[in-house]
């Protein structure tokens, strides 16, 4: 034994270093997100180090949408419950190309918020306040506060968030942020938000009213009951506040209330038809406008200044009732609505939920669509077709790229998208939010497979897991024509998925949806055997659907083979091939991926002790040949010469690999973070033979050489070879939330 383990450490060999190769040439892009060359690359002439200072980017969420009824200036402001880089609340531009440009957006503190709002002379919106850093690295939640901002000034030019409109002070206000009292303190999260006449609506559903504030100083002056207050608009022309509540029966409704000088307010007029589900209100002159997210809606209604319904503005049921394709006017979760003085129409969705995407689009007063901008992506990876890297999916959607592109961003487009889950029809589905949290689990793509049974008919199949390295569950999804529906899903039991089920920590347990009807039905779930446990471990999935992947044990490498298909096509899986590499040059294997054409594994991990405040562990590159069978041996294996950058507020070092993919004659892999003078966005390439570094892909001009963090485990990168020869790797953008693509072709 000790021979063997001297052997692996003398095939151990330096790395060479990023200074003393030259950058591989290369084409940076990005996929998911509508952004303008020009916008991509701009860099705020500070030139701070860190990815979102200075920079333009689309948030990843929108939860309150605000358009100025009293002009026509094409802006419209967004409020949103997180953003990575901090731009909860953006301003964009419409009606200037068919793709609107981020602006600036309100100075952010904290978190983000639901609404937003503005008048001639303030913006406002609500956002969570933090409070000092707990032991667990987390920030103390200090409840959510309103939070004024000054109209009519020139965007501040901020080296940190970019063009930002500043914080309004005003005497006696709540603080939100060490020197700054621009806040008053909510009880709740705040159901709606408007303001007109001097006044600031906001809508507290958890005290069943409606508070009204004096603008200027913020002074309380009158508050009005209304059950389960929401959605709030102010139309100027008539001092009216709408307000969505419900009736004594509990159903939603429109009332219109005439606003007083003093900031009393007596009823108008009650709209009762507001749809099935109303969520978001607007108003201008001579519109008012309700939408309805009703699953078998999802329209805007529009009413006349007479609240009389003269039209509506959508395909019923949307994007869900068309396969999941992108229409024009098909939305999806509507979350915000807004017009302004001329009439056009802004809508906003946002996807699969809370912690969904970002969809804006603009209708002019013709109610065609006359721009949009758009966010798919946020910790999503993108995992190419091996038959057609054309086709790229993540786990909720596939993009249809156009490789003959040669402007950056451009590959995809949004008409080029099709979404692959339905949350109607497939309430069990795991990448559906769960219905009490809101959160998702199963949102990372690992792998398309071509799959075939006993009797030779292929199908296909998506692989899919969580986001980190906690390895909670993987979920095998069955394509059905473009259907993407639940098939097998092995459970750890770390976390409720789905609706709550498993419901025991650490209890493994398997679901195959039996019956392909998208439900658990009783008989479904069935305790894990012992020998499966670390099926949820899944790392790499060979083109036969078996599953690799790592576990607790240090030395192993875990092999899941498929085994057979159900009469409703879900794959069965036999017991685990625990495979103990003892001459492996490491102590713990963290990633694997296995290369079916050559019987080759490839993985790494650390040698020496875990990262620490002051340990700090070599990360090794290690190629077996002949994996699969009794003469597998390790060939070659390589020093990665990973720098340390322990951060102790976070207890992490992030600069080390977090992402392995394979592609033809080369093999990726990804830096977490960068450390000090290493490039952004690193993915370090090394020969499929030999292991020999061959250079690194980074952040490009394109993206004015910026790059956020890598924080999915597992599928951070992937890869693939087009018919030319060119190579395609995909890295998740953390930061400035999407998929860069790398294009690439190896030489020798």
């Amino acid at each position: 034994m000790w021979k063997r383990l001297l052997l692996a450490a003398m095939l151990v060999v330096p790395g060479a270093t990023a200074a003393a190769e030259p950058p591989l040439s290369h084409r940076t892009s990005w996929l998911a997100e509508t952004l303008s060359a020009e916008d991509a690359a701009y860099i705020h002439p500070t030139d701070q180090k860190w990815p979102g200072y200075g920079r333009k980017w689309v948030q990843v969420r929108v939860a309150g949408l605000f358009v100025d009824p009293q002009a026509t200036d094409g802006l419209a402001y967004t409020n949103s419950v997180y953003d990575e880089y901090s731009r909860e609340k953006g301003v964009y531009r419409f009606g200037d190309g068919a793709i609107a440009r981020p602006v600036a957006q309100l100075y952010p503190q904290g978190s983000g918020g639901t609404v937003v709002t503005g008048d001639e002379k303030y913006f406002y919106a609500d956002h969570t306040r933090w409070g000092e850093r707990l032991p667990d690295g987390s920030l103390k939640n200090l409840g959510q506060v309103l939070t004024r901002f000054q109209r009519g000034m020139t965007p501040h030019k901020n080296p940190w968030y970019g063009d930002t409109i500043p914080m309004a002070d005003f005497p006696g206000g709540d603080p939100v942020a060490s020197g700054w009292t621009a806040g008053r303190n909510l009880t709740g999260v705040p159901g709606g938000l408007a303001a007109g006449l001097g006044f600031v609506f906001v809508a507290r559903p958890s005290e069943n009213l409606i508070y009204v504030y004096e603008r200027e100083k913020m002074a309380l002056v009158a508050k009005h009951p209304a059950r389960n207050p929401g959605a709030l608009t102010f139309r100027h022309a008539t001092n009216s506040l709408f307000a969505l509540s419900d009736n004594a029966s509990g159903k939603r409704e429109v009332r219109e209330w005439k606003v007083q000088p003093s900031g009393a307010v007596t009823a108008g007029a009650t709209i009762a038809d507001v749809g099935a589900t109303p969520v978001a209100l607007a108003a201008n002159a001579n519109r008012l406008l309700i939408a309805d997210n009703h699953v078998a809606a999802q329209q805007v209604r529009i009413h006349s200044e007479t609240n009389q319904l003269i039209g509506k503005l959508g395909q019923p049921g949307g994007v869900l009732a068309h396969k999941g394709i992108y229409g024009d006017d098909r939305f999806d979760n509507l979350t915000g609505v807004g017009i302004d003085q001329a009439g056009n129409i802004t809508v906003a969705a946002n996807g699969r939920g809370t912690y969904g995407w970002l969809d804006i689009r603009r209708f002019n007063v013709n109610r065609v669509l006359d721009s949009k901008v758009v966010n798919h992506v946020f910790l999503d990876a993108g995992v190419p077709d091996p038959r057609d890297p054309s086709q790229v999916y993540t786990a909720f959607n596939k993009y249809s790229l156009n490789y003959a592109a040669t402007q950056p961003g451009q590959e995809w487009l949004p008409n080029r998208t099709q979404l692959t889950v339905n949350r109607a029809t497939c309430p069990h589905d795991g990448r559906s939010p769960h219905p009490t949290t809101g959160a998702t689990t199963q949102t990372q793509a690992v792998a398309v497979r071509y799959l075939k049974d006993s009797t030779g008919v292929e199908r296909k199949y998506l692989f899919v897991r969580p986001q980190g390295q906690a390895y909670t569950n993987l979920g095998i999804y069955r394509f059905e024509g473009d259907d993407v529906r639940p098939s097998v899903l092995f459970s750890e039991g770390a976390k409720p998925w789905p609706d709550g089920t498993p419901a025991t920590p650490g209890l493994r347990q398997k679901w195959v949806d039996s019956n392909a009807d998208c439900r658990i039905n009783p008989g479904e779930i069935t305790n894990m055997a012992h020998e499966r446990d670390w099926i949820s471990y899944a790392q790499s999935i060979d083109l036969k659907g078996g599953v690799w992947g790592t576990g607790v044990n240090p030395k192993y490498v875990h092999h899941f083979p498929l085994k057979s298909f159900d009469a409703a096509h879900n794959p069965q899986y036999g017991s685990a091939e625990n495979i103990l590499l003892a001459d492996a040059p490491m102590d713990k294997i963290l990633m694997v991926q296995y290369v079916d054409a050559t019987d080759t594994m490839y993985l790494y991990g650390y040698r020496g002790e875990p990262a620490g405040p002051t340990a700090s562990p070599r990360y090794i590159l290690a190629k077996y040949d002949d994996f699969s069978t009794p003469q597998r041996k390790l060939s070659r294996s390589i020093d990665m010469n990973y720098k340390r950058c322990w951060y102790p507020d976070w207890k992490i070092d992030p600069c080390a690999p977090l992402g392995l993919a394979v592609a033809g004659n080369r093999v990726y892999v990804a830096d977490s973070a960068p450390a000090e003078g290493e490039p952004e966005g690193r993915v370090r390439t090394y020969s499929a033979d030999t292991l020999t570094y061959r250079g690194s892909l980074s952040a490009g001009p394109e993206v004015g050489r910026r790059a956020g963090w890598l924080d999915v485990a597992v599928t951070g990168i992937t890869a693939a070879v087009l018919p030319n020869g060119e190579h395609v790797v995909f890295r998740e953008e953390d930061a400035l939330t999407r998929v860069l693509i790398y294009r690439y072709t190896p030489t020798g």
